[in-house]
């Protein structure tokens, strides 16, 4: 195993995004605990989800990524790498939950709460935050994955990914 993540409250929303960053843009292999032992005498690489465990790799969760029903978000935003990233917190590995703001992303989530369409009953892009926020055209849930990684690289020195290989055909 790659990697163990630590989290207490497991659930779809966390399996989705953790399955997209860890396995599908890091091809990482990991696991997944909530039995705090297991994850304390691990000596492999490891990273907690979950609010008040003192980690050298805490990662705070945000209440969004624990909510069971899709509804209007009254968001608020933390500055990170000159963008507004919604699902700020403190005391984590970065100044926002990129876990609950990775899922918001990736699920559309805004596209299931905001009812303006266009004549066609299409979602429209300036509606987006990606758009009103100015990153419409980059690939944060990447780059946040491989920042993800480079933190836990710092943590544990023998940690390895798959460097992803591109072909043009």
């Amino acid at each position: 195993m790659a990697l163990l993540i630590y989290t207490l409250d497991f659930n779809s929303r966390k399996s989705y995004v953790f399955e997209h960053i860890f396995k599908n843009i890091l091809r990482l292999s990991y696991e997944i605990t909530t039995d705090i032992n297991s994850y304390k005498n691990y000596n492999g690489a490891k990273i907690s989800y979950h609010n008040g465990l003192d980690s050298a790799l805490s990662f705070i969760a945000h209440p969004f990524i624990n909510e069971k029903t899709i509804q209007k978000q009254v968001l608020a935003f933390a500055d990170y790498n000159e963008f507004k990233i919604p699902f700020p917190v403190e005391n984590s590995v970065f100044n926002f939950d990129v876990f609950a703001a990775s899922f918001y992303f990736l699920s559309r989530y805004e596209e299931y709460i905001i009812k303006e369409r266009d004549q066609h009953q299409r979602f429209e892009g300036k509606n987006s935050l990606a758009f009103q926020n100015g990153f419409i055209t980059r690939p944060l849930i990447d780059e946040w994955a491989f920042a993800i990684a480079d933190k836990i690289k710092k943590q544990f020195p023998n940690f390895k990914i798959t460097a992803r290989r591109f072909q043009f055909i």
